[in-house]
């Protein structure tokens, strides 16, 4: 019986505790809330998120796109050519990428 009555006073002075301090201003711990990350904006001139470049349907360059050129993008399938971003800015266009000889 004494052990239930413990048990039962111990729950009780827990619940007080963690509710107590709920409040602002009354010496409760209140985070800063996180900012939330923008998306991705295609065409804004970075890189960012799932973005593999940023400059829609124009040529790679060393600051637009994480790979510059079609040997860096895929240095198996392609010899040369020029890399350009896709549309969507999450994919390349590689139609002028000069494929390996077989």
């Amino acid at each position: 019986m004494k052990l239930g009555v413990i048990i039962s006073l111990a729950v009780a002075l827990c619940a007080v505790l963690v509710f107590s301090g709920c409040k602002t201003g009354q010496g409760s711990y209140s985070p800063t809330p996180t900012p939330m990350a923008s998306p991705p904006i295609c065409g804004d001139g970075k890189v960012t998120g799932s973005e593999k470049c940023d400059t829609p349907g124009g040529y790679c360059d060393q600051v637009q796109c994480k790979n510059v050129d079609c040997v860096s993008y895929d240095k198996n399938m392609y010899q040369g050519g020029r890399l350009k971003c896709g549309s969507d800015c999450k994919s390349y266009n590689t139609g002028e990428c000069v494929p390996k000889a077989a």
